[in-house]
């Protein structure tokens, strides 16, 4: 199987190729507000590499969310213009979820914490069996003294991408290096196919989890 991931869920921007459960080509960077004039290079650039032609592709997989409000919906509307011009099935795949594939848990469940903003994550419990990496929940946006009063109940790893300027004595908390990745998208979507694939991904949009709010600033004039 043949698949083109995005992923522009953070200010981590990156495409890659994934072939038969491996990442052959991955090209990705740090643009948090250049990602929609980035991401046409990104796949010219990995497809050059690769040496594949659109109709060789299997299908194509997208970072769904959460994340970032604009780079969710750049990468979404990116990836289904590609899907759209080439006639390629689509694998909308939760962010989490693809951050999961790369967390490597002696616990049988563990937690991810994605820092979004401010003191607030994007949370969500994960169980790992032998054949399938499943959400115990829901992805939810927590501040951070209640995702530490869960934590100080939960007896599981947790893993938190971001947020660095927050600490805890907590011997569970493991501060991640890991981070979305397109290449974590790309093989989720190969591992879930059957699962996550949509026909007709045209009235998808993000999983933002949280309404997007715009707030005055105390200094703007009425």
């Amino acid at each position: 199987m043949k698949i083109l991931a995005i992923e522009t869920a953070t200010f981590i921007c990156g495409v890659a190729y994934i072939k038969d459960s491996n990442c052959v080509n991955l090209v990705e960077r740090e643009c948090p507000r250049t990602s929609a004039e980035e991401l046409p290079g990104m796949v010219k650039n990995v497809k050059k590499k690769s040496g594949f032609e659109w109709e060789d592709l299997d299908g194509i997989a997208v970072s769904i969310g959460p994340g970032s409000f604009t780079g969710l919906r750049i990468g979404l509307s990116f990836t289904k213009g590609l899907a759209y011009s080439h006639d390629l099935p689509f694998v909308p795949v939760p962010t989490l979820s693809g951050m999961a594939t790369n967390i490597s848990s002696k616990s049988d469940a563990f937690r991810i914490a994605l820092f979004s903003h401010r003191n607030l994550f994007f949370t969500q419990v994960f169980h790992r069996s032998e054949i399938l990496l499943s959400g115990v929940d829901i992805p939810v946006l927590w501040d951070w003294d209640t995702l530490k009063s869960s934590i100080e109940i939960e007896n599981n790893d947790v893993f938190i991408c971001g947020g660095e300027h927050i600490t805890s004595e907590n011997k569970n908390i493991l501060f991640s290096p890991a981070t979305p990745s397109a290449k974590w998208i790309g093989l989720f979507a190969h591992k879930r196919w059957n699962e996550f694939t949509v026909k007709n991904p045209f009235n998808l949009v993000p999983d933002y989890i949280a309404p997007f709010k715009i707030t005055k600033r105390k200094d703007a004039v009425s």
